[in-house]
């Protein structure tokens, strides 16, 4: 063996060894700022306020993970901050639970001293751009829960603690699970639809598995909505969406925050990868997950479980990563509270 695989498996080993020191670390510090936070927030989308990137709709997944959050609030009422504008918000002190989607730029490097964040859940997308700024603003935070094995890596080589904590959506069965009397037969594609007159290799594997389920019912849902919807349509959406995904009797789709969601609603739920695998938003993920769909060499990948009767199954491989959490969101929610109504009294 040459001395530069020696090192490099050096390396690797050494990384390891610290991946899972760290992921074993506990949150335990949610006092930063308490003393003076009275409410609590969730994240809402304006889209526009971020040179980043230009999304051409809505994507109501936001929303989902926004209604993840929200489910450990002790009020509704919540306060609504831009995801891309945290820098900049300058209303009353806040608790936020800091999940989701994060193209960095100017306006969300670092947030403003009136918010005082948890960080789980967390993808960057842009992690090459992040500044001194933001890495500073992040290791006051730590550890920051990933949703993903890219973000916690880029992270811990950064000297940030940081471990993968998965989705916090996978925790919507709080709210939004349904009674399993309520379960209906129909089939929920959610942006995707087969092409019966000229089926894809991913086509051929859906109709296959489709063979065992009755077809009769059928319903096509979307993620992506015109920009001009109302904050309070997006939200009714995303759950009236989540209510159909939790009485389904299976569930195919492109989306990530689909998917994730029907774990923890108790819904059979197959990920269909249509383009190139994106190892920066799937690796970690994808463990939990049935999916059908090509990998980074664009070959057909194919996993699937299915009960005795060929009925498509979910892996419960989500539930430690779920239980935890809600461990830590709870904790996160009701230390400050407690916090704050002593300092109140």
């Amino acid at each position: 063996m040459n001395n530069k695989i020696c090192k490099r498996l050096a390396k690797t080993q050494l990384f390891t060894k610290i991946f899972n020191l760290l992921e074993t670390t506990e949150v335990k510090n949610f006092t930063k700022n308490t003393d003076k936070c009275a409410e609590c927030a969730v994240y809402k989308y304006d889209y526009k306020t971020n040179e980043a990137y230009n999304p051409n709709d809505i994507n109501i997944g936001d929303y989902i993970q926004s209604l993840a959050a929200k489910q450990y609030l002790q009020s509704d009422n919540s306060v609504l901050i831009d995801r891309d504008s945290t820098k900049y918000y300058d209303g009353e002190p806040v608790n936020l639970i800091a999940n989701g989607w994060y193209a960095i730029c100017k306006g969300n490097e670092s947030f403003s001293d009136k918010i005082n964040p948890l960080f789980i859940a967390v993808h960057i997308n842009n992690p090459e751009n992040l500044t001194k700024e933001t890495l500073d603003y992040l290791k006051k935070y730590e550890p920051i829960g990933c949703r993903d094995y890219t973000t916690r890596n880029f992270l811990m080589l950064k000297g940030i603690k940081a471990y993968f904590s998965g989705c916090l959506t996978t925790t919507l069965d709080i709210k939004y699970k349904a009674p399993e009397a309520e379960r209906t037969d129909k089939i929920i594609f959610c942006d995707y639809e087969i092409n019966k007159e000229n089926p894809t290799q991913i086509d051929k594997k859906l109709l296959k598995i489709l063979n065992k389920y009755n077809t009769e019912d059928i319903e096509y849902t979307h993620h992506s909505y015109d920009f001009g919807l109302s904050e309070e349509a997006c939200f009714k959406t995303a759950e009236t969406l989540l209510k159909k995904y939790a009485r389904a009797k299976l569930v195919i789709t492109t989306r990530i925050h689909c998917a994730l969601p029907c774990l923890a609603l108790g819904t059979p739920v197959i990920l269909v990868i249509p383009g190139k695998y994106d190892k920066m938003r799937y690796a970690g993920i994808s463990q939990f997950l049935n999916i059908i769909g090509y990998d980074r060499h664009k070959l057909l990948i194919s996993k699937i479980t299915k009960d005795k009767n060929g009925l498509v199954i979910n892996s419960k491989k989500y539930l430690k990563y779920a239980e935890k959490l809600k461990a830590t969101a709870s904790s996160f929610i009701n230390t400050t509270a407690i916090k704050t109504s002593v300092k109140d009294k």
